[in-house]
């Protein structure tokens, strides 16, 4: 019975410690799911329409109005530089909650016309989706 006291008031005391960080702004990274508002990441028209897939995974600070901190976004993976431009571009009108530490993965990929866009355009593990149809290849004839 004494245990269960002492973690039961173990666990009242890091859910008042994690409030107390909550209140006062800590930089406790969120959570993938991590919702935002205005983040809408382009798909470079080149590697769209290279078909090129990929990802950025990344992480940035927000101010106390939910802004991203700039001089914080730091890639933890990219697999294109162009794809990496994308995200810091879409960052510049984005909001999420203030004083946080934002960690997400943005998943950029290409599907062809006869793809259902519903089911092509899906992520795995709540990352944010960018998704762009490949056009059709252009034939030339020549005389």
């Amino acid at each position: 019975m004494q245990r269960t006291l002492l973690s039961a008031t173990g666990c009242l005391l890091m859910l008042v410690a994690n409030t107390a960080c909550q209140r006062h702004g800590s930089e406790r990274p969120s959570p993938v799911s991590q919702q935002w508002k205005n983040f809408h990441p382009r798909y470079p028209a080149v590697l769209r329409e290279a078909g090129v897939n990929g990802r950025v995974a990344f992480r940035v600070r927000m101010d106390s109005a939910g802004h991203p901190v700039m001089s914080t976004f730091t890639v933890e993976q990219s697999t294109s530089d162009l794809l990496t431009v994308a995200v810091k571009q879409a960052l510049g009108t984005a909001q999420a909650s203030a004083l946080r530490v934002v960690r997400d993965t943005v998943m950029f990929r290409v599907f062809r016309n006869a793809t259902d866009s519903v089911e092509a355009c899906t992520s795995n593990g709540g990352a944010t989706a960018v998704c762009g149809r490949q056009p059709e290849p252009r034939r030339m004839i020549l005389h």
